[in-house]
C-alpha cells in the first residue's frame, strides 16, 4: 500500500513535500514564536519571563483556533477554507467576506461525521488484519504440523534404506563364505588326492625297488610289466590329481559419484499454492 501524504500539523490538510527537502516548506510563524516563548521562558529575569508567559499563553490560544488570530480576544465563529484559519466575526464580515467560509458548528458537525467514518474504515481494516493474523497463525502451525511429519517420513525412508543396505551386506557376506567355504572344500579334497596319488608313488617305488634289488631272476622277469605298466598308469594320469584352482573373487561396488541423493533417498519439494507453502 502506498505511503500515505503528510498532513500539515496546524490545518491537518494534506501537502507536498518540496523536492529540495523540508528546509523549502512555507515558515509558521506561530509555532516559531511560541517556540521563542518557550525558550525565553527559561531566562532568570522574573519581569521577562512573566512577559513571555503571557505572550506564550496568547499564541497557544490562537493556534488551537478558539481565538482570532487578529483578534486575540474575539472567540472565533467561523472557519475560512481560502485561508485555512478560523476567524472571528469580524473578520468574517471584513477581510474575509469574499472567501469560502463555514460557521465552526457547521464543519465541525460535518468533520465528526468524516471522522466516524474514519474510525470505521480503520476498525475494519484492524478486522482485516487481525483475519490475516489468524490466517499466518494458521498456516504457520500447519507449516510445523507438515514439517514434522515430511521429517518422520525422511527418518523412516533412511531406516529403510538402512535396513535393506544391511541385509545387502549380510547377503553379499554369506556369499562370500559360501564360496570360501566350498572352494576350501575343493582345496582339501585335491590336497587328499594328491596325498593318495604321492602315497601311491612312494608304495610303487618302494615296492619295484624291492624287486629290483632284492627279488630273484625269476621274479624280475615275472614283475617286471606289471611295475612298467603301473609306472605309465602313474605317469599318465598325474595331472588329474589336484584338478583345482582357486577362484577369483571380486567385489564389484555400485557407482555412488552416478547415483543422486535423489535417487537415493528422495528429495524435498516445496510447490507454492494459493494458500502459500504446502507439502505433497
Amino acid at each position: 500500500m502506498p505511503a500515505s501524504r503528510p498532513l500539515c500539523p496546524l490545518c491537518k490538510q494534506n501537502f507536498e513535500v518540496p523536492s529540495s527537502g523540508v528546509d523549502d516548506l512555507p515558515r509558521n510563524n506561530h509555532l516559531e514564536r511560541l517556540v521563542d516563548c518557550r525558550k525565553s521562558s527559561h531566562r532568570l529575569h522574573s519581569g521577562d519571563k512573566n512577559v513571555d508567559s503571557v505572550e506564550a499563553k496568547a499564541l497557544s490560544r490562537r493556534l488551537s483556533g478558539i481565538y482570532c488570530n487578529k483578534h486575540s480576544d474575539r472567540l472565533t465563529t467561523s472557519h475560512c477554507f481560502n485561508c485555512q484559519e478560523n476567524l472571528c466575526s469580524s473578520c468574517s464580515d471584513t477581510c474575509h467576506k469574499n472567501h469560502t467560509l463555514k460557521s465552526i458548528e457547521t464543519l465541525a458537525a460535518e468533520l465528526k461525521r468524516q471522522i466516524e467514518a474514519d474510525i470505521k474504515d480503520v476498525l475494519s481494516r484492524t478486522t482485516d488484519i487481525r483475519s490475516e493474523a489468524e490466517r499466518l497463525k494458521t498456516e504457520r502451525e500447519k507449516l510445523i504440523e507438515d514439517l514434522g511429519a515430511q521429517v518422520t517420513v525422511v527418518k523412516q525412508k533412511g531406516e529403510e534404506l538402512k535396513f535393506m543396505i544391511d541385509r545387502k551386506v549380510e547377503e553379499l557376506m554369506q556369499e562370500l563364505e559360501n564360496i570360501k567355504r566350498d572352494s576350501l572344500n575343493s582345496a582339501q579334497a585335491a590336497e587328499s588326492r594328491l596325498q593318495q596319488a604321492s602315497d601311491t608313488a612312494h608304495s610303487y617305488c618302494e615296492y619295484s625297488k624291492e624287486i629290483q634289488t632284492q627279488g630273484r631272476p625269476h621274479d624280475v622277469v615275472r614283475y617286471a610289466d606289471a611295475i612298467h605298466a603301473q609306472a605309465t598308469d602313474l605317469l599318465e594320469n598325474e595331472v588329474k590329481y589336484a584338478d583345482y584352482t582357486a577362484p577369483c573373487v571380486m567385489f564389484v561396488p555400485t557407482d555412488v559419484e552416478q547415483m543422486s541423493t535423489q535417487q537415493l533417498l528422495g528429495y524435498i519439494s516445496t510447490p507454492l499454492s494459493s494458500s502459500g507453502l504446502s507439502f505433497c
